[in-house]
């Protein structure tokens, strides 16, 4: 459920871009040189990962460039070439060029106006802080709070001041799935210090997880480190150890290996669940159990336009409440809405379903069940619509970054007032961060990393909420999405909604005027992470 860190490979960047409707051009003028380490001069070595992309610039004034057109390894010796051929000419074209634990570097935008060669070598610059001795949370206090610790380092040869912030991702048997939020340290305001240069600090973060969470719930913790009041400039994006919930208060951390390893160990079998009822096939003499999913408003199967999807899921341990591993595809409901799973093709364990539409609906979870050991044949999910949908959203269109408002209109669909909490995520992909993207609050009046919003929503009635976006630190060629949450004022760890507001990109006019357009952001394939 957690959005991960965007990678740096270039075919994973190009699937990433290609999210925001960017795709790859056919070139024609060589650009090439060298990427090396600015202090040593020495060319990196395969385990650091080192990469070139070339981008074409999309507008006239853009700082970045966001169109990925090709990538390339360098050579033993450092050296690249995109030759011609390989990107379409005449253009305004950039390199970015990435190693670990350098900054992520990219050149000045150049033209390519006919068939000249363009020799660009890329020094890399150290990145000027690292993190280390990442511990994660333990155990929950009774008002839902952890403790997290981390080391930062500056290796730079300056003082730095610098903001902290810990992105919580809890996922567990909520309406809209999982819930996002950041928290500084304890009070939402973000950890604020002056490290010198060559000097380390090690900071304990109070990280809100969440007062109840049912045994196989888990977050995942995020820390981003950025120069004060910059978050759009990340300098780290280090995941703590993802931590599960042991249902008495306690918390299990787990460690990237372990996370890793389990991943690879995850089965996927074909087969497991399919649509429609066992009796319409020739192998209904096998064990199956059968389902269906219903609007519980209509009592009948939800409209395919809502996407209505199940996926089975299997646990970790034998007595968890919640279930967290994606067991084969996910299945894209028929018109009736049912279902059925081959128990005879499930190996021994803790399985539950999941079920997910879009918008109106949000998910939900069945008890769990054992194989063997279930003595259930069929089984009903009841999805009632989310307490607070979304009806519209009114986006900016090649509006100045500055003056970009976001609207959008919420409903109470339950029969009693509701006082919900709001926080608007802004994920910039493309940006000056050195950790390659940042995800960050913008909370209230559009500041990063405010406080949410708290709206009280009369009984079936709707309101319209406006948000800025606070873009102004992005430059132009910046590109990325928002999400908008809606949760209990009590409890933000427990979110009543989850939407996909849109993909956004800046652009920078032949003026100096910086404008934003924010499009809606296409529906995730079925059965996909949300």
């Amino acid at each position: 459920m957690f959005l991960p860190r965007p990678p740096r490979s270039t075919a994973k960047w190009a699937l990433c871009l290609s999210w925001l409707g960017l795709a790859a051009l056919p070139a024609h003028a060589d650009v090439w040189g060298r990427l090396f380490d600015a202090s040593t001069q020495q060319a990196f070595v395969a385990d650091d990962y080192p990469s070139v992309e070339l981008h074409r610039c999309s507008a006239p004034g853009d700082t970045l460039c966001a169109e990925f057109v090709a990538g390339a390894e360098p050579a033993a010796d450092g050296s690249y070439r995109f030759a011609a051929g390989s990107f379409d000419s005449p253009g305004r074209y950039q390199l970015w060029g990435s190693a670990l634990n350098h900054e992520y570097t990219h050149s000045a935008p150049f033209s390519v106006t006919g068939s000249e060669d363009h020799p660009m070598d890329m020094p890399l610059d150290l990145l000027p802080l690292q993190a280390s001795k990442l511990q994660s949370c333990t155990t929950v206090d009774a008002e839902g709070f952890c403790s997290v610790s981390y080391t930062l380092r500056n290796v730079g040869s300056t003082s730095r001041q610098l903001q902290a912030w810990v992105l919580n991702s809890t996922t567990a048997f909520m309406p809209a799935g999982w819930s996002q939020y950041t928290y500084g340290d304890g009070d939402t305001k973000r950890v604020q210090l002056t490290l010198g240069a060559g000097k380390q600090k090690t900071l304990t973060q109070k990280v809100y997880v969440g007062k109840q969470l049912p045994r196989g719930a888990y977050a995942s913790i995020s820390l981003f480190v950025s120069p004060k009041d910059l978050p759009q400039q990340a300098l780290i994006w280090e995941s703590l150890p993802t931590v599960f919930s042991e249902g008495d208060g306690t918390l299990r951390p787990i460690s990237a290996a372990a996370e890793q390893a389990r991943a690879l160990r995850a089965r996927r079998h074909a087969g497991l669940i399919a649509a429609g009822t066992p009796a319409a096939r020739p192998d209904a003499k096998l064990s199956f159990l059968s389902g269906q999913v219903l609007a519980a408003d209509t009592g009948a199967a939800l409209p395919l336009e809502l996407a209505p999807s199940v996926r089975l899921m299997s646990c970790d341990r034998s007595d968890d409440e919640y279930c967290r591993w994606i067991e084969g595809d996910g299945l894209a409901l028929p018109a009736d809405g049912k279902f059925y799973l081959n128990l005879a093709k499930l190996p021994a364990g803790r399985y539950q379903i999941h079920a997910l539409a879009n918008a109106h609906y949000g998910m939900q979870f069945s008890k769990t069940f054992d194989i063997p050991g279930t003595s259930a044949s069929s089984l009903t999910l009841t999805m009632p619509q989310v307490v607070v949908d979304l009806d519209d959203v009114a986006r900016c269109s090649n509006t100045p970054v500055g003056d970009c408002q976001l609207a959008y209109t919420l409903r109470n669909t339950s029969a009693r007032d509701q006082t919900v909490s709001l926080w608007l995520y802004l994920n910039a992909l493309q940006s000056e961060s050195q950790a390659g993207s940042v995800v960050y609050d913008i909370g209230k009046k559009g500041k990063a990393l405010g406080l949410p919003v708290t709206v009280t929503l009369p009984a079936g009635q709707t309101q319209v909420v406006t948000q800025a976006l606070g873009l102004t630190g992005l430059p132009g060629g910046s590109t990325g999405w928002l999400r908008l949450f809606v949760a209990q004022a009590s409890d933000i760890a427990h979110a009543e909604a989850y939407f996909s507001l849109g993909n956004y990109a800046l652009s920078t006019g032949d003026d100096g005027v910086t404008r934003v357009t924010v499009l809606p952001r296409p529906p995730l394939p079925t059965g996909a992470a949300r």
